[in-house]
């Protein structure tokens, strides 16, 4: 039986085929196992949802407001008598209210980005710093924002004399509720900005922050008036303070999202399917804490072992003299400019490079 040739064209010779596998045989030593397809590797379903930032910073406001709530509760309200010992305690809750409930949902926000990347350095000063912030923030705006709201009423109900508990009035109640209570979310989200000292990351908690506030507090009015003809009022002010908190904790991971211009997306090591958003000039990649983006349980990186830099609109990586190296594409690089979609190998770490096209 003859055999039969194998017949290569110059055509297929130079075909972009062809580039990728004289890639990865030529990736200095690195083995074939690391270059997984990206379609079968990357992360889906339950882990990429908890992975992302809109639903862990979701749940990290939900919780603190809702432990604010329930501190605070027993002070005011119709779980105190309003005179005596218990009327003050009831006026000092309503002091307190916005500035436990604030600083607690500013503490959880804070540390949690620190908490999913198990950098506990960074998610003990993010908490901390986070609830400061809010608290003192919330403590000075309540008053700002109470004056707000007094004002907001007495307009609503100039404009509803005739029909003062008409839709009308009850819309323009909400509505006021809504813009008093928006300014409470500015600061939640600023520890983490503060620790990192990020002019971006400040900004997009801000207007997270405002945006999940105001809509939360849209739901407030709404939630009283369910629950309050059972006697329930207690039972939506829970509720509505935990909505607050969960809108302010998820409209800052959106808004973190739809600002991001490039970011680093985990493929393969200890916190796949996590996604790093590049904010810093340089972005430093190494296994030391104290390093933008922590990469732990991998002895092959360094404390510090690569740095993403950014000129103008364009990326650059550049090794920090690492042993083991650091690849692109399977190529080994000591500098090497970044594009949509590159693949960096650091160690058994595997990242994904992506960057939104530009206008």
């Amino acid at each position: 039986m003859s055999e039969e040739r194998i017949r290569i064209s110059r055509d297929d010779a130079f075909t972009p085929r062809v580039d990728e596998i004289l890639a990865r045989e030529g990736s200095f030593g690195m083995r074939p196992d690391q270059f997984a397809a990206r379609e079968d590797d990357k992360p889906k379903g339950i882990l990429g949802f908890l992975y992302s930032s809109v639903f862990y910073t979701a749940v990290a406001g939900a919780l603190g407001a809702f432990a604010g709530w329930a501190i605070i509760e027993p002070h005011f309200g119709e779980q105190a008598s309003g005179s005596g010992q218990d009327g003050f305690f009831e006026g000092v809750g309503y002091m307190l209210l916005w500035p436990i409930i604030g600083g607690l949902t500013g503490t959880l926000v804070g540390c949690v980005e620190g908490l999913v990347s198990r950098n506990w350095n960074r998610a003990l000063m993010g908490g901390l710093i986070g609830m400061g912030i809010a608290a003192a923030g919330s403590f000075v705006l309540s008053f700002l924002t109470g004056i707000l709201y007094m004002v907001l009423m007495v307009a609503s109900f100039l404009l509803c004399r005739g029909n003062p508990g008409g839709v009308i009035a009850f819309l323009l109640m909400t509505l006021s509720r809504a813009l008093a209570w928006a300014p409470l979310g500015l600061c939640v989200g600023l520890g983490p900005a503060v620790y990192m000292r990020s002019r971006k990351l400040a900004f997009n908690a801000v207007v997270g922050g405002l945006i999940g506030a105001f809509l939360g507090g849209l739901l407030f009015n709404p939630l009283y008036e369910m629950f309050k003809g059972g006697g329930e009022a207690w039972l939506s002010r829970g509720v509505g303070f935990t909505l607050i908190g969960m809108g302010a904790g998820a409209m800052i991971g959106l808004v973190e999202n739809l600002a991001k211009s490039a970011w680093l997306h985990v493929q393969a090591g200890a916190l796949s399917g996590k996604q790093f958003v590049i904010y810093k000039n340089p972005t430093v990649l190494g296994s030391s804490p104290k390093c933008e983006i922590f990469l732990f349980k991998d002895e092959q990186i360094e404390p510090k072992h690569a740095a993403i830099h950014k000129y103008g609109n364009r990326y650059e990586i550049e090794d920090l003299d690492s042993p083991a190296g650091t690849f692109v594409n399977g190529r080994k690089v000591t500098r090497q400019p970044l594009k949509n979609g590159d693949r960096i190998y650091l160690g058994e770490t595997v990242l994904d490079f992506s960057e939104r096209e530009q206008e």
